[in-house]
């Protein structure tokens, strides 16, 4: 939880994709298992453009041992895009401590802040990056 000036104590959910630091994030006054999984509902949309079954499978999600993330709600709908469940160990805290409560952040940091293990390109360029190369070594090799 977080104190926003305008809100009072809000929950804030975080979902990064580490490879290319891209980030999704929401802010909610109820914590509950809806909220936990919006950030998650975002980065899917934003990667195969939509919500389907097995959609996103082989993707791991990594999330701390919070009763929204237990939830059968939350776990049957990571299942059903075909995301696996990769639980941080037990013990660990709920949270790292890395999300920021702010409207509009992830936006602002996905597509503005240049990192230098990124080639100093923002999150969103490297993933775009990464999924041109992808494609090209698709290419070459159907060729």
């Amino acid at each position: 939880m977080a104190w926003a000036r305008t809100n009072g104590w809000v929950w804030v959910f975080a979902c990064v994709d580490h490879d290319p630091a891209e980030i999704w994030t929401h802010v909610a006054k109820v914590g509950d298992r809806f909220a936990a999984l919006q950030p998650v509902s975002d980065g899917v949309i934003d990667r195969w453009g939509r919500l389907d079954a097995d959609v996103a499978r082989g993707l791991s999600l990594r999330h701390d041992w919070g009763p929204q993330h237990r939830s059968g709600h939350f776990l049957g709908l990571i299942g059903w895009l075909g995301i696996a469940d990769d639980a941080a160990l037990l013990g660990e805290p709920e949270t790292n401590g890395c999300a920021k409560p702010r409207l509009g952040f992830s936006d602002r940091y996905n597509t503005s802040l240049l990192i230098g293990r990124l080639g100093h390109q923002t999150p969103k360029e490297a993933y775009q990056t990464a999924q041109a190369s992808a494609a090209h070594d698709q290419l070459s090799v159907a060729c």
